[in-house]
């Protein structure tokens, strides 16, 4: 069984771009012999980018962090993420876009949740990697720094599936 590594999609990325390489003849149309009619078969599949800051590389590859909060609409400050495509495809390509490094893991998301800002609480921060509410919340403020404690954060819980 041909495995799909970390390396090989990015490969494809770089030679084909973000909707990937193209599909084969066979699928790409048919015509029966019988009907005039062309079938096309398109592929509307993004790839799922996670952007991640180069702070939190170390602690996504190593497990002690397994989740991440965002908060999106108007005053989201990540443009490199795709939370659309990732919900909806159940993973994603954990990218460091600041550092100019290429993908570094593949995700696999686990269960995805939304909470205000303000209900953002310990058990939430240590599954972030880190001690305190507090220190998530400020980490947070950092990234979105409009946000107020009556946002909306998204969580998306996910696990290391390949480095």
């Amino acid at each position: 069984e041909a495995s799909y590594s970390v390396a090989s999609m990015l490969q494809d990325l770089h030679s084909h771009g973000p909707s990937g390489p193209p599909l084969p003849i066979y699928l790409q149309t048919h015509q029966a012999s019988l009907q005039p009619a062309v079938h096309k078969v398109v592929n509307t599949a993004r790839t799922p980018y996670l952007d991640f800051a180069p702070d939190f590389v170390e602690a996504i590859c190593s497990g002690s962090k397994r989740a991440t909060a965002r908060c999106p609409g108007p005053k989201d400050t990540d443009f490199t993420s795709d939370l659309e495509a990732i919900i909806s495809q159940g993973w994603a390509l954990a990218t460091c876009s600041s550092s100019g490094k290429d993908g570094f893991a593949v995700l696999r998301v686990d269960k995805v949740e939304r909470r205000r800002f303000d209900a953002i609480d310990d058990e939430l921060a240590g599954i972030e990697g880190m001690a305190t509410a507090k220190e998530l919340q400020d980490v947070l403020l950092l990234f979105y720094p409009r946000m107020t404690a009556e946002d909306i954060v998204t969580v998306v819980h996910f696990h290391v599936l390949q480095r």
